[in-house]
């Protein structure tokens, strides 16, 4: 009777044992989780700069923040938005970055800077919602005057790696009380396929976007309203209404 029991006993252990290789083998062996950074976690670190990337063009240049035995890796903005503002960074030098880090697509992680503290000065590069500074910043407004000084501005368009061409853009100052404002409109010969022509004198209500850039401030056209007849240049994505697949719109005004 014991040597039954125990046969049976053996027996159902090795079939218990089969049933987890064989699920093993069918669900494949656990891997371990891999750790990864949660995505735009916001962090301050001090360290040392290491090997620092100065690439050409719009490619952000990059560094390695060197903090004991720990090497975080640094992305701050393109070399030519460093040079305008001053900020300068050499090997060895002792530096606070704050920054969100996250993961990168090919694998590790990257700290994108929001400011970097060198000697005790600090140096937004980002604002809050991960916008670099550096970004045209646009804000709508529409603005009434008198045309003055109606030229002709010689442009030029095509991005990088294209071919370039040039565009002759009518432009004027816009009178408003104390103010002068520089207004540059269309190419001059759509211009005059729609219709659209400008003297000395006029006046016009324009409403667009004040653009600006670093310091400097610029005006877009979306519209120009001149005798109650309303012209408008581009739509609310700023697409010209004179580039490919875009129509002209002309609203008649009460």
């Amino acid at each position: 009777m014991k040597k039954v029991l125990l046969s049976l006993l053996l027996a159902a252990l090795i079939a218990v044992t089969c049933s987890c290789v064989l699920a093993g083998k069918k669900n494949g062996t656990p891997k371990t989780p891999k750790v990864k950074v949660p995505h735009a976690t916001l962090l301050t670190l001090d360290g040392s700069v290491k090997d620092m990337v100065l690439p050409n063009g719009t490619q952000s240049a990059t560094f390695s923040l060197v903090s004991g035995a720990t090497t975080t890796n640094v992305e701050l903005c393109s070399a030519a938005y460093l040079l305008k503002i001053g900020l300068t960074l050499k090997e060895g030098d002792k530096v606070t970055v704050t920054g969100w880090q996250h993961n990168k697509k090919d694998g590790g992680s990257i700290l994108t800077a929001r400011d970097v503290t060198i000697d005790g000065k600090t140096t937004t590069l980002r604002d809050d919602a991960k916008k670099g500074v550096w970004e045209p910043k646009y804000e709508a407004a529409t603005l009434d005057g008198t045309v003055k000084d109606l030229t002709q501005a010689v442009t030029t368009t095509g991005s990088k790696g294209k071919a370039k061409a040039q565009e002759v853009d009518m432009a004027f100052t816009l009178v408003s009380d104390a103010v002068q404002t520089k207004i540059t409109l269309a190419p001059a010969a759509y211009l005059t396929q729609i219709g659209l022509t400008l003297k000395e004198g006029d006046k016009v209500s324009i409403s667009g976007w004040k653009r600006t850039v670093f310091d400097e401030t610029s005006f877009v056209v979306r519209s120009l309203t001149i005798d109650g007849k309303t012209y408008v240049l581009r739509d609310d994505k700023l697409h010209a209404a004179w580039a490919p697949k875009t129509q002209i719109t002309t609203l008649q005004g009460t």
